[in-house]
C-alpha cells in the first residue's frame, strides 16, 4: 500500500484562508500563537498579509479544532483512572493495617 502525498507544493497559503481557519476554530489570536509555537505578533503579522502565512500552520490550525474534542477527551479519564487508582491503593493499604490490628 502506498502513502498519501500532499499533491501541493505550495508552501503557503492565503492570510484569509488562515483567519478563516482560526475563526471557525474558535481560537483567539493568543491560542492560535500558542498552538503554533510562534509569538502572537507573528501571528497578527500572518494574518494582516505582512508576512506569509506557513501552509502548515493552516493545517495545524485546521486539525487542531477538527481532533480537539477527541485529544482532551482521550487524556481526562486516564488522570482520572489514576487518581482512583491511586485512592483505591491508599484504601486497601487502611484496611489491610486496620485487619492487622485486629488479628494481633
Amino acid at each position: 500500500m502506498s502513502k498519501l502525498k500532499i499533491k501541493s507544493k505550495n508552501k503557503f497559503c492565503f492570510a484569509s484562508e488562515f483567519e478563516a481557519a482560526r475563526l471557525m476554530g474558535g481560537f483567539s489570536v493568543e491560542s492560535t500563537a500558542k498552538i503554533c509555537c510562534r509569538d502572537s505578533r507573528t501571528i497578527r503579522d500572518w494574518l494582516s498579509g505582512a508576512k506569509p502565512c506557513p501552509a502548515w500552520a493552516l493545517r495545524l490550525i485546521v486539525l487542531e479544532s477538527r481532533y480537539m474534542d477527541a485529544l482532551y477527551r482521550l487524556q481526562t479519564p486516564r488522570a482520572y483512572e489514576s487518581m482512583h487508582l491511586a485512592r483505591g491503593m491508599a484504601a486497601n493499604q487502611q484496611v489491610n493495617k486496620a485487619a492487622i490490628r485486629l488479628i494481633s
